[in-house]
């Protein structure tokens, strides 16, 4: 249990909270890439290292929505979470909680339309 403790706490908060340091950090580089044409070459150079780097946290969102990534990496971190703690009540209460995170989800998509047409 004591390594354990840590190693949960570091997966259920630690990388959630550096995917977000990251792509806020380069909140300002991640708005300039839809006007990529215009920008200086060392812009442009900039930008294309931050898509090779991090451009899976962030690709196919809206520009306002660059921080839906932590959104996802959330809900896995429930599913993870209902199928290990739940594990001591019945499968028929693990599914309908996973079902009932399942609908959150998907209405939450509906409501904010994360991703590019």
């Amino acid at each position: 249990m004591v390594i354990a403790l840590p190693a949960i706490l570091i997966w259920i908060f630690g990388v959630p909270v550096v995917i977000g340091i990251i792509l806020y950090k380069n909140k300002p580089q991640i708005y300039q890439i839809a006007n990529a044409a215009q920008l200086s070459k060392i812009d442009k150079n900039k930008i294309i290292e931050l898509k090779k780097k991090y451009g899976y946290m962030f690709t196919g969102y809206k520009k306002s929505m660059f921080l839906w990534e932590l959104v996802i990496v959330f809900i896995k971190i429930i599913f993870v979470m209902i199928t290990v703690f739940l594990k001591a009540v019945s499968s028929e209460t693990q599914v309908l909680v996973g079902l009932l995170i399942l609908i959150i989800s998907m209405i939450l998509h509906v409501r904010f339309r994360p991703f590019t047409a």
